[in-house]
């Protein structure tokens, strides 16, 4: 009995099931910016989950209490601590596309956001 716990949790662990939950759940990002002459703070939260390396969730943008924005990420993908998905806004112009990269660290997402053929600016998530 003693050997097939040992077996299982062995197989849980390599096969990286392990670590989906460390993912899973509420992140919350927040910056301030400065537009034109006012300083506001940008909220950002995810809501993640991971199922057989396939990341899933939404992103939602806030300035202050007002949601501006919330969309389906997409291309997910997280594997050991890892992850990178696309948030992909629509706007009168087209979609604009901006993807996340990282790792998980415990209790925080910390990894570069940007569009994905432009330069990147670091990005911090913290859990809820």
């Amino acid at each position: 009995m003693k050997a097939m716990v040992t077996l299982f949790l062995f197989l849980f662990l390599v096969t990286g099931t392990g670590f989906a939950a460390e993912i899973d759940g509420t992140w919350i990002s927040e910056r301030e910016v400065v537009r034109g002459t006012r300083k506001e703070l940008e909220s950002q939260v995810f809501e993640l989950k991971v199922q057989d390396k396939i990341l899933t969730g939404t992103v939602s943008s806030m300035t202050g209490e007002k949601t501006i924005r919330k969309v389906n990420i997409r291309d997910g993908k997280f594997e050991g601590k890892k992850f990178y998905f696309i948030a992909a806004y629509p706007t009168p112009f087209g979609e604009v596309k901006i993807a996340y990269e990282g790792t998980v660290e415990g209790k925080v997402l910390k990894g570069t956001t940007g569009p994905p053929a432009a330069s990147k600016r670091p990005f911090e998530a913290k859990r809820k």
